[in-house]
């Protein structure tokens, strides 16, 4: 725990933190959290590496999602709660809901 860390719990509790809490966290935080291991650090290292870039893949993903949906622009994204993503699921799953007559016919599909 670094003074980034005092900074930022003492901007989440409006103030209210002081640095003698900071020092008392700090030193029981020493003696009851964590093991100090390199193979952890590695680990955690390569876990965030991965997660850092299927994050990034994700965003892509969703953006060309939702490029191609507003493309197409199905009538139900005039839907007040549909937005981009949930409008590609409906339209994924049913197509244009133009070719069906009534509602009923889209729980056959």
């Amino acid at each position: 725990m670094i003074e980034t860390d005092y900074n930022e719990i003492r901007r989440i509790s409006h103030g209210k933190f002081s640095p003698q809490q900071f020092h008392e966290l700090k030193r029981l935080a020493n003696d009851t959290v964590g093991i100090n291991n390199s193979i952890f650090d590695v680990e955690l290292e390569s876990l965030l590496s991965l997660y850092k870039s299927l994050a990034k893949e994700i965003n892509t993903l969703e953006s060309e999602i939702i490029r191609l949906i507003n493309e197409v622009h199905p009538h139900f994204m005039t839907i007040p709660g549909i937005a981009p993503i949930s409008a590609a699921v409906i339209y994924a799953e049913y197509g244009d809901i133009s070719n069906f007559s009534s509602p009923a016919q889209m729980s056959i599909v």
